[in-house]
């Protein structure tokens, strides 16, 4: 790592600096990354961040040194401090970035005068300018190390905003993950679309219920989800889980306004017979699994 390099005879004589730091805008569109050492370099990071460190560049100074495998000596060890500041301290600074931005571009605490119509589009606002500065792919080489290091730094980190969670954003680790068939048509990479509304409606009733489900673009999960998959995975809820929490919290399910109750019916059935294979629950099953939920509006 990082400061095993630091330390060594090598890394010494080449006077190894582990400094270095990331950049973002807060608000107006996300910037194309840029690498800088010192000076700007011609790179794209493919990144939505700057990235500024104690890189070891070529000899044209216009490139990261990089190992191909043939390098011996001191370029191996260049390319393998290039490789090691990204992972464990460029992620690191991105990582932090990440924690600081969440708290800033919250929305403001409305007025008691605001509707809930105006209320929901500041918060998809508010998210869409947050996930924006997160990578919602893996960039190439070396720049893919930083975003892969970086999905598995957040994990335990408080960086996934929720419902219900009274504005605290919790670990990815420590949030239900709504499954494919519960998230409809619009799915969750349309914040603020009707897909999402419905899906708002839903996270909000499985919240009261004690099961906050995070608010994250689709691609954002899923890049959360390959980190997570070598310790257990994240917490994905699906028909049975909902139903779970809904008899778990059957008091709680009479307190849900028309939207959540309505949402959160479309949930518990959605596994009727689904899949071409029958896969589902059978309609006496489901039926019977239902049983006093108070879910039906009666007006």
């Amino acid at each position: 790592g990082v400061r095993a390099l630091c330390l060594s005879a090598e890394g010494r004589a080449l006077r190894f600096s582990p400094a270095a730091g990331v950049a973002a805008r807060l608000r107006g569109p996300p910037v194309i990354g840029r690498a800088f050492c010192t000076l700007p370099l011609p790179a794209r990071t493919g990144l939505p961040v700057h990235v500024s460190a104690s890189f070891e560049l070529s000899q044209s100074r216009r490139d990261l040194w990089l190992g191909d495998g043939d390098l011996a000596g001191a370029g191996a060890l260049r390319a393998r401090w290039n490789s090691a500041l990204l992972h464990d301290v460029v992620a690191l600074a991105y990582a932090r970035l990440l924690q600081e931005a969440e708290v800033r571009t919250r929305p403001s605490s409305p007025a008691a005068s605001v509707g809930a119509a105006l209320m929901t589009e500041a918060m998809a606002e508010a998210d869409g300018a947050y996930y924006e500065l997160w990578p919602n792919e893996v960039p190439a080489e070396p720049w893919g190390l930083v975003a892969n290091s970086l999905y598995e730094l957040l994990l335990p980190l408080p960086v996934m905003r929720v419902d219900g969670s009274g504005g605290a954003a919790l670990p990815p680790h420590d949030v239900w993950w709504l499954d494919d068939t519960l998230l409809g048509s619009g799915g969750e990479d349309n914040i603020g679309s009707e897909g999402d509304k419905d899906c708002g409606a839903l996270r909000r009733a499985l919240s009261a219920l004690g099961a906050p489900c995070a608010r994250a673009p689709n691609a954002i999960r899923d890049l959360l989800g390959v980190a997570a998959a070598a310790n257990g995975g994240l917490r994905w809820l699906g028909a049975p889980a909902a139903r779970a929490h809904a008899h778990a919290q059957v008091q709680s399910v009479g307190t849900l306004g028309r939207a959540e109750r309505l949402a959160l019916l479309r949930a518990c059935v959605s596994d009727l017979n689904a899949g071409a294979g029958g896969g589902g629950v059978r309609a006496a099953e489901l039926a019977t699994e239902m049983v006093g939920l108070p879910l039906v509006p009666l007006a």
